[in-house]
């Protein structure tokens, strides 16, 4: 007769009966929470009007263009500390511009009325405003 497992039921000679992928399992189970929790703050950066959280608004649309990051769409408060259209980004809050992504962690981090101090580029000169 043959050995019998309650998962496997009967067992062919030189088998044996396997331990669930437990670590597997926990594995998993954290890859989900970690996954999760991203997706949460994303949805929250996202619509932060929706769920009643204060941001500080985006003085300006950092793009590149030409392989430079310049400024675009100026809103008023940024024109006033003289940031003009097409001015090229060189460092934001004393960070070199290496990507959008720096220009994005300084306005998640920034309240309003926090003064944002960028330094630009413009026709040769650099020019530190904030």
């Amino acid at each position: 007769m043959l050995p019998f497992s309650a998962d496997l039921g009967y067992l062919s000679p030189g088998m044996r009966a396997k331990n669930p992928p437990t670590l597997e399992y926990i594995c998993l189970a954290l890859l989900f929470a970690l996954a999760s929790a991203y997706q949460i703050g994303a949805t929250l950066a996202s619509f932060p009007d929706y769920f009643h959280r204060e941001v500080a608004d985006y003085p300006f649309v950092p793009n590149y263009v030409n392989g430079q990051p310049i400024t675009q769409f100026v809103r008023p408060g940024a024109q006033r500390a003289g940031v003009r259209e097409r001015d090229i980004l060189h460092t934001v809050n004393g960070r070199p511009l290496t990507g959008l992504a720096v220009f994005g962690e300084a306005m998640r981090s920034a309240k309003p009325g926090d003064t944002l101090t960028v330094e630009v580029l413009r026709r040769g000169d650099t020019k530190s405003l904030g």
